[in-house]
């Protein structure tokens, strides 16, 4: 008796084990899908001011130069820089601080003051370069100290959605202290999709006076359903070098994706399957084929070795007697 009551306990927990188990491998494999979509979702939009190190040859050079004490030829490939244009904000900063340094060294002391006035509108603390020399860094300290107190630091405001809707067109406000608006040229907008080549479709862009506030206007055209759009705005002086660049990326949904819900009460066989493949043996059917043979091998096994007496377990005693 004790051994069949044990027998009926063993085969009720397997059994048990064959219905629970399956359910309870395939949970975790689908939370860790879930995941990354919800990650996505909520992935912040950033707005973060355009610095980028030298980039071209010319560049190289001058500051090779400078690095050497070569001020004169220094000097000379810095302003062919400045005029060539499209330089970056970080490289119009080092452009100006060391032209500063080399009037400074011819004497050239109000050239001087109006190279350390630019630096210090791009920014008020910039460092003084090593090799800038005595007179210099006389010039220096008094501008810096001026820029500080006087007019602070060149910032460009930028108005512009996270998220703007397709094949309609898109306001961007964009504009700059007025105390600054004679220090540059134009105001620049240019729009583009990462995911084309430029080369295949060449940016938007649009150019405009600098005023303390200006409108830009991006065409529907522009606003491609399902794309994520980067929109740059420049502050540039007249050779096209920028002073100041604020970027910003914009979501431009597409109305006709279909939303994917998962339903995890009714997942496809194919994703069952899926599930199954991923969770490795012990997520397959193998181990409840094998927990099935072995419940049968058992059962099997106790019938052919109980003993006679547990044959008529349902038989009356006295007919045993």
């Amino acid at each position: 008796m004790a051994s069949q009551r044990v027998f009926r306990a063993t085969l009720i927990l397997l059994m048990a084990l064959l219905v629970c188990g399956p359910s309870q491998a395939q949970q975790p494999a689908r939370t860790a899908q879930a995941q990354p979509q919800t990650q996505a979702q909520t992935q912040p939009q950033t707005q973060t001011q355009s610095q980028a190190p030298l980039q071209t040859p010319l560049l190289a050079d001058a500051d090779k130069a400078f690095e050497e004490g070569k001020l004169p030829r220094a000097g000379e490939l810095y302003e062919k820089a400045l005029k060539q244009g499209r330089l970056t904000p970080a490289e119009v900063l080092l452009v100006y601080v060391r032209l500063g340094c080399v009037y400074a060294s011819r004497n050239q002391d109000a050239r001087a003051r109006a190279a350390f006035r630019i630096a210090g509108m791009l920014d008020p603390d910039f460092a003084f370069p090593p090799r800038g020399g005595r007179n210099a860094a006389t010039i220096y300290k008094e501008m810096r100290a001026q820029n500080q107190h006087s007019r602070g630091k060149l910032t460009l405001t930028v108005s512009v959605p996270s998220e703007s809707a397709a094949d309609t067109a898109m306001v961007v406000v964009a504009g700059v202290q007025e105390v600054f608006v004679g220090e540059l040229a134009n105001l620049q907008i240019t729009v583009q999709d990462p995911s084309v080549s430029a080369s295949a479709i060449q940016p938007w862009f649009d150019i405009r006076l600098v005023e303390p506030e200006v409108t830009f206007e991006v065409p529907a055209s522009v606003m491609t359903a399902g794309s994520s759009l980067i929109v740059r705005v420049d502050g540039l002086d007249g050779h096209g070098n920028r002073f100041v660049s604020v970027q910003s990326r914009v979501r431009v949904p597409d109305p006709n994706a279909v939303a994917v819900v998962v339903d995890e009460h009714r997942a496809t066989d194919d994703g069952k399957d899926k599930v199954k493949k991923s969770g490795g043996f012990w997520s397959s059917p193998w181990p409840w084929v094998i927990g099935g043979a072995i419940i049968v091998g058992a059962g099997a096994t106790f019938f052919a070795t109980r003993s006679s007496d547990e044959a008529h377990v349902g038989a009356p005693v006295w007919i045993t007697n």
